[in-house]
């Protein structure tokens, strides 16, 4: 049996970001404009790592990030972002790269596209399928 790797499956690691802990964070790498760096209004596949408890998820990086970063758009005030764009996928152990190739597969993770949300002129939300 071969160790869990994510950067095996597409995934790349996020430069300089890790949750607490030191919990790596991956991003898939499904668009030629993920490059490592983390963008805060990005909706993407990520995956964290804590030794063999892996956590995948369709969404934003991290929430409160997006809404630094969206200060100046008219956000509703009732618009939970998690639960309009994200989705949590998996939650739980992948100790071998065999386990993940059928989590990842079963997940069907290759077939979700990166956007981006965003302000436009009139400061409303918007959320693009990223541009090649």
């Amino acid at each position: 049996m071969t160790s869990f790797n994510a950067t095996d499956f597409n995934f790349i690691l996020l430069d300089g970001f890790s949750f607490p802990g030191r919990v790596r964070v991956h991003e898939l790498a499904n668009h030629p404009r993920i490059d490592g760096k983390p963008d805060p209004l990005r909706l993407n596949v990520y995956l964290s790592c804590d030794g063999a408890f892996v956590t995948v998820w369709y969404g934003l990086l991290e929430r409160d990030r997006a809404m630094a970063a969206l200060s100046g758009v008219d956000i509703p005030p009732d618009l939970d972002l998690d639960a309009a764009y994200g989705e949590n996928l998996f939650r739980g152990y992948i100790e071998s790269a065999e386990d993940a190739q059928v989590i990842l597969r079963s997940l069907r993770v290759s077939a979700r596209a990166p956007s981006r949300l965003r302000g436009n002129n009139r400061a409303e939300l918007c959320c693009d399928p990223l541009s090649p």
